[in-house]
């Protein structure tokens, strides 16, 4: 085992696998087996983590007693090869059987195939007679050879395709077409079913004549040729006719066509014709208003080629008939009937000799005074009057009123129209109160007002307003104008004042309305707080506003700022702005390390400076006292307090010294005569001894 691997393996359990790629391999017959023998790869899997570029060594020869060089290409068959692979870091061997399978991918090629054809309703011939084919591979005779003839319609006409199949034992197919053409030979036949006799102008239709069939087809092509026949005039011409079937067989018959003339002429007369007025003045023209047209499908005919008989007698009420003949050059003939009534048709008149129109509140009319009817044949004590009305004379409004007049005839005059019942007095206007603008803008002014009259409602009374020469944004006393128009259109014209003041206060805005201002520093703009200072008519500015109270900058408080803006108009506007003065910095203090002799006295505040904006207040030491006869350094701190209670703390360094003394010769005499007799003793005991 590897170091490798063992320093893996002792650190954790690992999972260690070896996966082969292309082991199985498609070698195509004939092919050289070196061209494939070195695609089989191996990898290596770390807990199925694959090691990229980790290097391995193969044996590809031998492996097992199997050798590469026993595949034959040249042999359809499938061969097994033992592979082995060797991961030298891992130390670790995997072998793996690659199969190598010769296989024939190519199909037949098929030969000797061609289009044919057969008659409609004939058999299929031998398709199959003649083909061969030929594979890379296997002999001719090892080739299956089919066809489909699925498509072949042999009782249709038609192209059809023929496909051809031929298969290798390796099951490779190949495929190709063929045309099998379906053909007809045989032409149709004429047969004529009645004489060839038409009506001149008609258009010949062979279907009415002729029968056309065919051995297949059942649509077939009809070619006339009639260049010599004129359908227009009568006669005898030559005409050929010609039938082709789908496949372009013709057969042809020649005939004599005869053109007549079998139509009579037409006359059209009014469905309904107009009855004759009794005593009216009857004569040829008016009986032949009654047609509408004559026509004829060859000679040209007019109204004065009609014969015309009647027996009406335009004296005697009653229904009468009249005859209309018309003949052409060929002798049709045509009778047409038409009834024609006499009739007394005239209808009574009626005229309104005056306008209906009353004043409300009157009484109702005579109507004969404004109403005149007649007829022109009846007496008028011969005629029916009928007057149907409802007119209410104490309400304005239009009222349907409708005569009829009828004569012994039963003709009926019938007038429909509207008798008008009006108001003429205009409405009354009163004022309630002045009316003064005080917002510069139009309003409606209706409750000012009060506008009665004779006949309408007040709510029913239309109150137009005319201010145009007023000027709602301009202060001062305009002259308008009320019209006041009831429902009849009466109208009131009616003078009145309109007076436009200012009693809106100015507008003035501040951008804050609470400022905090440290004492000591330069005195604040007051005015640069005004964001706003206008007015809904006047021109006011910033320059208009007014401060009614200063602060007092060095003094700490809290001060109410009035601002106040007046208009033109004395409208007034105050704001108020809060101040706050107040000293928020803390005092200041400098010192550095003090040095003093233990000898000395302590004086803490030596070399300390201090400094405010307002004044310091007092200076507190902690600790207060030092004992300077403990040499040492020590820290003390400092407090300093201003007037507002603002404070600033340091720590200051304090070192205290011991004092160096002159030195004689005198001071070393009690230590020299300690040395002397200690030597003196030591000496003593020696010589004891």
């Amino acid at each position: 085992m590897s170091f490798f691997l063992f320093l893996i393996q002792s650190l954790t359990v690992l999972t260690v696998r070896v996966e082969w790629i292309h082991d199985y391999i498609v070698v195509p017959v004939f092919s050289n087996i070196e061209d494939f023998r070195y695609l089989p790869e191996a990898k290596i899997y770390i807990d199925d983590y694959l090691i990229d570029d980790e290097p391995v060594s193969y044996e590809r020869n031998g492996v097992e007693w199997t050798y590469i060089s026993t595949v034959n290409t040249s042999y359809v068959r499938r061969y097994s090869i033992k592979y082995r692979a060797y991961f030298p870091r891992f130390n670790l061997y995997a072998v793996q059987t690659i199969v190598f399978d010769v296989v024939d991918n190519t199909p037949p090629i098929i030969m000797s195939y061609e289009d044919q054809q057969v008659y409609v309703g004939g058999k299929l011939p031998d398709v199959m007679l003649g083909l061969t084919a030929s594979d890379n591979y296997d002999d001719p005779e090892q080739i299956v050879l089919s066809c489909d003839t699925s498509q072949v319609k042999l009782d249709q006409v038609g192209s059809y395709t023929i496909t051809y199949y031929a298969t290798d034992t390796s099951g490779n197919t190949s495929s190709e077409k063929a045309i099998l053409r379906v053909i007809d030979v045989i032409s149709p036949t004429i047969e004529l079913q009645k004489p060839l006799i038409m009506n001149v102008n008609e258009t010949l239709l062979w279907q009415q004549f002729f029968k056309m069939t065919d051995n297949v087809d059942t649509s077939l092509h009809v070619v006339i040729h009639d260049d010599d026949v004129d359908y227009t005039h009568i006669g005898s011409y030559p005409i050929r006719m010609d039938v082709i079937d789908q496949s372009g067989n013709v057969s042809s018959k020649s005939y004599m066509i005869e053109i007549k003339d079998l139509e009579a002429p037409s006359i059209w007369l009014k469905s309904n014709p107009a009855p004759l007025s009794v005593d009216v003045h009857l004569d040829i023209d008016t009986l032949l208003s009654y047609v509408i047209a004559v026509s004829d499908n060859v000679d040209d005919l007019s109204l004065e080629d009609i014969l015309i008989q009647h027996d009406i007698e335009v004296d005697t009420i009653g229904e009468y008939q009249v005859t209309y003949t018309l003949s052409d050059h060929s002798g049709n003939t045509v009778n047409t009937t038409l009834k024609i009534d006499v009739l007394d048709l005239e209808k009574p008149s009626i005229t309104i000799v005056k306008p209906l129109v009353f004043e409300v509140g009157d009484k109702e009319p005579l109507w004969f005074d404004y109403i005149v009817y007649s007829d022109n044949y009846d007496m008028i004590d011969d005629l029916t009057f009928k007057l149907t009305e409802s007119v209410d004379m104490d309400h304005v409004g239009f009222y349907i009123i409708q005569i009829e007049v009828t004569d012994k005839s039963r003709n009926k005059a019938i007038y429909q129209g509207y008798a008008e019942v009006v108001d003429m007095i205009p409405p009354i206007i009163k004022q309630l109160n002045d009316i003064i603008i005080t917002g510069f803008e139009k309003k409606d002014v209706t409750s000012f007002f009060e506008a009665i009259d004779n006949y309408d409602e007040p709510e029913d009374i239309m109150l137009l307003f005319d201010d145009q020469h007023v000027d709602y944004e301009t202060i001062g006393s305009y002259q308008a104008y009320l019209y006041a128009t009831d429902k009849s259109d009466n109208v009131c014209e009616y003078p009145f004042e309109i007076i436009v003041i200012d009693i809106i206060e100015p507008e003035l805005t501040l951008s804050k309305s609470y400022v905090a201002f440290e004492v000591g520093h330069e005195p604040l703009d007051l005015m640069s707080f005004i964001v706003t200072a206008k007015d809904n008519y006047d021109l006011c500015s910033k320059d208009d506003v007014v401060i009614l109270n200063e602060p007092a900058w060095d003094h700490i408080g809290v001060y109410d700022i009035v601002y106040q803006l007046n208009d033109q108009s004395n409208n007034k506007t105050e704001v108020s702005l809060i101040l706050v003065i107040d000293d928020v910095t803390p005092p200041s203090i400098f010192m550095d390390t003090l040095i003093i002799d233990s000898n000395d006295a302590i004086d803490l505040m030596k070399g300390v400076t201090t400094s405010d904006n307002i004044g310091v207040h007092h200076i507190s030491v902690t600790p207060e006292t030092l004992d300077a006869m403990q040499p040492g350094s020590y820290v003390i701190t400092y407090i300093v307090y201003d007037e507002r209670g603002n404070y600033t703390m340091q720590d200051r360094t304090i070192i205290i010294e011991t004092k160096e003394q002159d030195v004689t010769l005198t001071q070393y005499i009690p230590v020299g005569m300690i040395f002397l007799l200690g030597g003196l003793a030591i000496f003593l005991v020696y010589k004891k001894g």
